[in-house]
Order: structure tokens, then sequence, then C-alpha cells
């Protein structure tokens, strides 16, 4: 088992699949003068809940994606490793 430690993804990584306006729109959505309104913007979304936290979070989350991503490929590469599990042991509330 690998604990891998999360990383935050840097900004071209995720203007590879989001605009610029997504990236904008997130990177914003934790600001302080947010706080009276974050809720009603969550409200547009299905399902999504922001909070003070929220930009942080998505972009740890998309960094950390990178991370397994590359160290399964290099698994692959070096051990020609043919199938792999991972195993996602957060808890989602």
């Amino acid at each position: 088992c690998v604990v891998m430690k999360a990383k935050s993804a840097d900004e071209k990584n995720i203007a590879l699949v989001h605009s610029q306006k997504h990236v904008d729109f997130i990177r914003t959505i934790s600001s302080k003068g947010l706080d009276a309104k974050r809720g009603k913007i969550a409200s547009r979304f299905n399902s999504i809940y922001f909070n003070k936290g929220s930009s942080e979070a998505a972009f740890l989350a998309a960094g950390s994606v990178l991370e397994v991503s590359r160290f399964f490929s290099f698994l692959f590469y070096l051990f020609t490793v043919l199938r792999c599990l991972m195993v996602d042991l957060v808890s989602h509330h």
C-alpha cells in the first residue's frame, strides 16, 4: 500500500480539461467576499456544496489524480504491470 500526499494541480494542467472561466470561478468561490452568496451560487449546480475550503480542495483533488496517474504510469513502464488497483479511502459527506 502506498499513501501519497495530495499536491495542488498547476493551472496549466487544469486548463487542459477546463475553460479559464471555470478555473477562475473555482479559484474565487472560496473568497471572503462570497461568504454570504456561496449557498445561493451552489444551488445553481446539482448536488454541490461550496465552503471556504472548496477552491483548495478542488485544486488538491485534481493534483492528486495527476500524481497517482504519474505513479501508475511509472509502474507500468518499470515493471510491465498489467493490472493495478486504486482504492479511494476518503469518506465523502
